[in-house]
């Protein structure tokens, strides 16, 4: 078990660019899902076989056992943006974001889950493998969590 963090949750120092085609298919995963669940429709076979179909099956199982986890374990329910608006909430965001960079920044990326979920570390650690289950079938994530980027002043010698 691990201590929450009192502190503010990590900024996202990198301008958030127009999403990666591996970020709008977690994206429509999650809205999908979500959107399954309040309609009272078991959201697996159709959600999990959409993203099967454009990736591998090993993909498709670990975002299920990984939106499964964030839904079980989550403080509150995932809140989605509608779709038609092409915003992204809040939620969407720490999600993709989180899975983004778990491989490369894992600390990062578990405190951006810690306001979602009661076990952010292992939730990390199923967005960790499916990042790279996405990347082994062709659908790489960026990480757009870490460092600001180092100042372009020159140094006067």
């Amino acid at each position: 078990m691990t201590a929450r963090r009192t502190e503010a949750s990590p900024l996202i120092r990198r301008p958030l660019a127009a999403p990666w085609p591996a970020e709008r298919l977690l994206y429509l995963g999650i809205r999908g899902w979500v959107s399954a669940r309040r309609q009272g429709v078991a959201p697996g076979a159709a959600v999990g076989g959409a993203i099967a179909r454009r990736t591998s099956p090993r993909a498709a199982a670990l975002f299920t056992a990984w939106i499964q986890a964030v839904e079980a374990g989550g403080l509150r329910p995932i809140e989605i943006s509608c779709a038609d608006c092409g915003g992204v909430s809040q939620d969407e965001q720490r999600l993709v974001i989180a899975c983004g960079g778990a491989p490369v920044a894992f600390d990062e990326a578990q405190a951006l889950l810690e306001p979602l979920v009661r076990d952010a570390q292992a939730i990390t650690l199923l967005g960790r493998s499916l990042n790279f289950a996405l990347a082994q079938a062709g659908w790489r994530l960026p990480c757009r969590l870490g460092p600001a980027p180092m100042s372009t002043t020159p140094t006067l010698h």
